[in-house]
């Protein structure tokens, strides 16, 4: 599992720029549809915990196999 070189954690969010195909009413998105979503560009990976911040989550986590966890 990926671990923030920072803070240790395993938890990131990816921000990316998409589509989602959505209805609307007259007013706001009635409802999304998932599984259409298609990622157009990666733009960069953030630790929910520190907000360390990279283009390629290698810049800011380490890989740890399960074997290798305490």
């Amino acid at each position: 599992m990926w671990k923030c070189k920072k803070c240790n954690s395993t938890h990131f969010n990816l921000f990316f720029s998409g589509k989602i195909e959505a209805e609307f009413d007259s007013v706001e998105v009635v409802e999304t549809y998932p599984v259409t979503l298609e990622i157009l560009k990666e733009n960069y990976v953030e630790c929910i915990e520190c907000k360390n911040k990279g283009k390629k989550i290698e810049k800011i986590a380490t890989w740890e196999d399960e074997d290798e966890r305490d």
